[in-house]
């Protein structure tokens, strides 16, 4: 009996210190293996899931991106199309008359907006000149003359003088629609010289020849238009003789409201920037933020300042005739507020729980042992 004492005694007494230090120190450092192991996965779990999500963003963005570009691009090339019609109209007709022109113009001007004028460039040779004047003042324009700016810089206020003699004269003969007081009639369009430019590449080349500038008629610096001019009459003639142009078929585009057209049926969640490197340097024709009143077209080009790329930025260049346009994406705060994924923060927190987890029950496990 003294015997069995003693033996249930031995077994209930408690561990020594050396002991009870060695358990301690084997459940912290467990505790401190399956903690780290715990967080390195759900740190490596929460980068992999954040850097595929993010590849998924830009690839959305791109996509949502690259659908306003090709609008644009379609709505800029149905409104080419416009000019190489009106130069078919003159190709196939020996004359035109203001009422034809008139009565052909009026129906594309109503359908597409955007379209601020079309005209008719009519070349004419110095040796017709007066010939050409005389015609058109019987016509009905008694004050109808072949005139160029007086001042080296064009300017729609500026003085209008007769043309100085020169080989040929590209002035303006019809224009629709009519303004009333239109002081451009006759005004010789290559005497500046970036319709001389496009007048020349087009004559010599296969494409339109375009220009980007402020408004001819008011020169607002605050807007930009872009002016297509196709040659009529070009190409070889019986015998391989080459044909002298008869003139210009001319179009007249407002490029804001051609973007704000294209992007109607788009939310307004992607700010797109359009910039015309033909000119020299990258110039910002149209701005289309997405946090400004569109009513009214882009508003004035120079409060706009040429935006700066964020990583989330798309950016491609698109030909336009002879040009090549490099058109700008951004999101807007409210785009990528709604297509944040918060799946990286909820994988963290679950792994994180679940390593918390491991953690206690290992510590109650070892506690029985």
């Amino acid at each position: 009996m003294e015997d069995l004492t003693n033996e249930v005694r031995g077994r209930a007494m408690p561990p020594d210190d050396a002991a009870l230090r060695h358990m301690v120190r084997r459940r912290f450092v467990l505790g401190v293996v399956v903690a780290l192991s715990g967080l390195g996965l759900s740190l490596l779990l929460y980068a992999e899931t954040a850097k595929r999500d993010r590849q998924l963003a830009v690839a959305r963005f791109d996509r949502d991106a690259s659908l306003r570009v090709h609008a644009i691009e379609r709505a800029v090339a149905r409104r080419l199309v416009i000019v190489d019609m009106l130069a078919a109209f003159f190709t196939h007709a020996e004359s035109v008359t203001e009422q034809e022109f008139h009565m052909f113009t009026q129906v594309v001007l109503a359908k597409h907006r955007g379209l601020h004028c079309l005209a008719w460039i009519p070349c004419v040779p110095a040796a017709q000149r007066e010939a050409f004047e005389r015609a058109i003042r019987k016509s009905g324009r008694p004050d109808y003359r072949i005139s160029e700016e007086h001042s080296p810089t064009f300017t729609p206020a500026g003085e209008l003088v007769p043309a100085t003699p020169r080989s040929r004269y590209f002035p303006i003969l019809y224009h629709e629609p009519t303004v009333p007081g239109y002081s451009l009639f006759g005004f010789d369009v290559r005497t500046i010289p970036a319709f001389r430019k496009a007048i020349d590449a087009t004559t010599e080349g296969h494409s339109a020849g375009t220009v980007v500038c402020p408004p001819l008629e008011d020169h607002n610096p605050h807007a930009r238009e872009l002016y297509v001019l196709e040659a009529v009459g070009k190409g070889v003639g019986a015998g391989g003789a080459r044909r002298a142009i008869r003139g210009m078929a001319a179009g007249a585009f407002k490029i804001d409201r051609i973007v704000d057209d294209a992007l109607a049926y788009y939310p307004k969640e992607i700010s797109i920037y359009v910039f015309d490197p033909s000119s020299g340097g990258p110039e910002l024709i149209c701005a289309h933020p997405v946090d400004v009143d569109r009513s009214a077209g882009s508003g004035k080009l120079a409060d706009e300042a040429p935006p700066k790329l964020t990583q989330e930025h798309y950016s491609v260049t698109v030909p336009v005739a002879d040009r090549r346009w490099t058109i700008q994406c951004m999101p807007s705060a409210d785009y990528l507020a709604r297509h944040r994924s918060f799946r990286p923060v909820g994988i963290l927190l679950g792994s994180l729980a679940g390593t918390v987890f491991l953690v206690g029950c290992l510590i109650a496990m070892t506690d029985r042992t």
